[in-house]
């Protein structure tokens, strides 16, 4: 079975591309904040693991060694105020 790791697991992306991957027979590794509303993550089988984005070694401590895709959806909807975005995603991509 191959693994998928995500970052914004719990955002509106995130869950919708969660669905998507488990219907394809993928086990999902869910990444999400210490903050983040698991209420709607709760619905999936998926493994949830607590990682900062900003933080490329927690990423790697979290990330599964045989992981197959990995899609980074996190971020924030205010771009100017954000610390992650889809225009700085260093820390996550350099875990991979």
């Amino acid at each position: 079975m191959p693994t998928a790791y995500v970052t914004g697991a719990t955002g509106f992306l995130g869950l919708n591309l969660l669905e998507n991957l488990l219907a394809r027979g993928f086990h999902v590794v869910a990444a999400h904040r210490q903050s983040s509303d698991l209420r709607y993550l709760a619905r999936f089988d998926v493994e949830r693991v607590l990682a900062d984005v900003t933080d490329a070694r927690a990423v790697l401590e979290t990330m599964p060694d045989a992981v197959d895709p990995v899609f980074h959806g996190a971020g924030r909807s205010c771009p100017k105020t954000s610390t992650v975005s889809a225009c700085r995603p260093e820390s996550a991509l350099t875990a991979c």
